[in-house]
């Protein structure tokens, strides 16, 4: 199960360009559930898969996988291929799948070229 617990998340904070993305936002997805996130441009879509793989930090709020904080970790061991960076999002959701496999488990993933790159460069 995939919990999200009264999640804020606040860009630019302290500017005149501060935005509240998320304000005591919560989100439940039970084992077996399939879910869609559907939204116009800035509407939350892919930070909250970066919220999710850790690439992105809460202002506050916690978010749990099967019980545990994922939060609260200090070392992720998702990252086995190294720290996402924070604009990129597909990176790290690549490696959360992957740490999720069984030992002899199988993925298929279908990216589009050019999604494992961000535009800071040094991947």
């Amino acid at each position: 199960m995939l919990k999200l617990e009264h999640i804020c998340k606040t860009y630019n904070k302290g500017t005149v360009n501060e935005t509240t993305l998320f304000s005591d936002f919560n989100l439940q997805v039970k084992k077996g559930e399939f879910i869609s996130v559907i939204g116009s441009n800035g509407s939350g879509k892919t930070s909250i898969l970066n919220l999710i793989c850790g690439s992105i930090t809460l202002v506050s709020g916690d978010i749990k996988v099967r019980g545990e904080s994922m939060v609260k970790l200090k070392e992720d061991q998702r990252w086995k291929y190294g720290t996402p960076p924070a604009g990129n999002a597909n990176f790290a959701w690549l490696q959360h799948m992957i740490y999720h496999l069984a030992p002899a488990g199988r993925i298929g993933m279908v990216l589009a070229n050019g999604s494992l790159s961000s535009q800071s460069g040094g991947e």
